[in-house]
């Protein structure tokens, strides 16, 4: 059976080496397409195109959100470097400028040295292994994998409520149907006693061609037809396999369209209450489609 999923979930993987744990959360929200955003530290920067790469062939809409953080092992040896070729270049640069336009000599202090990055940097007594990006990934698609099955098991739960709301709006429907020759006949009825009232002649003919345009008028057997058939494509929909929730959303919107002009056509019968009734559950049915990717 094809289970539909939502669009929010959480996952959390990760991983250690003899330098760094590292940690990858993933979390989704709703969105109308795939949308992501990511939180890298230096070391993963280079990667960002392939994670978005391989999460696209799982996830196929929502925003998601990457975090991975990079954390230095409590018992690894940090050490600090200097590319002596660099600074001597920066300090010949500095002499020739001051020599060039006669400046007044002005001695960098060490801080400002120290913010130079590409001077000194922090390196580690162990190499990086070409490992690292490897488990990255890994750990990414681990989290996704996790993140997924929430999305599986809140859909589960989208999945029930969304099949009994549609349940309800074809009782509704049924309702009106049976209710829709009613509408005529209370017309005729009240039509009848207004003349009455009115001490106006009735005329069988005259009544007749009253209740037949009436009756054109207020017929909504081809909207509650509509109305079913967009209920048994949106049960159709529900058993792709597949993103779901924008064809959902499409029919929710032409199943609203009918309701709509049903409760325009037929007045002062029982009919608009239930239109209500329908409109409001269509509405439910609606935020929970939302969610549903």
């Amino acid at each position: 059976m094809t289970v539909m999923k939502s669009m929010t979930g959480y996952g959390r993987s990760n991983f250690s080496s003899g330098r760094e744990h590292v940690i990858v959360e993933i979390k989704s929200v709703n969105h109308r397409f795939f949308d992501v955003s990511m939180q890298l530290p230096d070391q993963c920067l280079e990667m960002e195109q392939a994670i978005t790469t391989r999460m696209k062939k799982q996830i196929h809409r929502g925003k998601i959100h990457v975090l991975i953080t990079v954390k230095a092992s409590e018992h690894h040896e940090q050490t600090v470097s200097i590319d002596w070729a660099l600074f001597d270049q920066y300090v010949k640069a500095a002499k020739n400028m001051i020599d060039r336009h006669e400046i007044i000599e002005k001695q960098l202090s060490l801080g400002e040295w120290l913010f130079r990055t590409n001077i000194i940097s922090e390196s580690s007594s162990t190499d990086r292994t070409s490992t690292f990006s490897a488990n990255v990934f890994k750990s990414v698609d681990e989290a996704v994998l996790e993140m997924m099955s929430m999305r599986s098991d809140e859909g589960k739960h989208l999945q029930t409520d969304i099949e009994k709301r549609l349940q309800s709006v074809r009782r509704y429907t049924e309702a009106i149907s049976a209710l829709q020759h009613e509408a005529t006949e209370q017309f005729r009825e009240k039509l009848t006693t207004r003349m009455k009232e009115m001490g106006v002649g009735i005329d069988d003919d005259r009544l007749m061609t009253e209740v037949a345009i009436m009756a054109e008028k207020s017929d909504i057997s081809e909207e509650l037809t509509r109305l079913a058939s967009h209920a048994e494509q949106f049960e159709q929909v529900i058993g792709e396999a597949g993103p779901m929730g924008r064809k959902l959303d499409f029919i929710l919107q032409e199943m609203n369209r009918e309701a709509n002009t049903i409760g325009s056509k037929v007045k002062g019968t029982a009919i608009p209450s239930l239109v209500i009734d329908v409109k409001a559950t269509l509405e439910k049915l609606k935020e929970q489609v939302q969610n549903i990717e």
